[in-house]
């Protein structure tokens, strides 16, 4: 898209690393059941607030989603505190009642 910056190498290797994780993802479902990819922000820069790092990382995780051919729901959780975000997303993430049996964290 015109204005984005390309990913530093630090976000190009979370993006690959990312990516297999999809692939397992999309092989363990075999395109059956619903599945939720979730992603943790740090936040702490004042460079951008929370709410636009929110929105970056859910489309960042969307566009890697459809890439590895995932259908997915998306979620983020942003925070200074790694574990603390972590631990709202491990706890949290559904989609309504249902929560999901498998869960992959990379």
């Amino acid at each position: 898209a015109l204005g984005q910056r390309p990913p530093t190498r630090e976000e190009a290797r979370l993006d690959a690393e990312a990516g297999e994780v999809l692939a397992l993802a999309h092989h363990l479902k075999e395109g059956r059941g619903v599945t939720i990819c979730a992603t943790v922000v740090t936040s702490g820069s004042e460079l951008c607030s929370e709410r636009e790092l929110f929105v970056a990382a859910k489309h960042r995780l969307l566009r890697l989603a459809e890439r590895a051919r995932v259908n997915a729901f998306t979620d983020a959780a942003v925070s200074p505190f790694f574990g603390l975000a972590a631990g709202v997303l491990f706890n949290a993430v559904g989609v309504g009642a249902l929560r999901p049996n498998t869960l992959l964290v990379g």
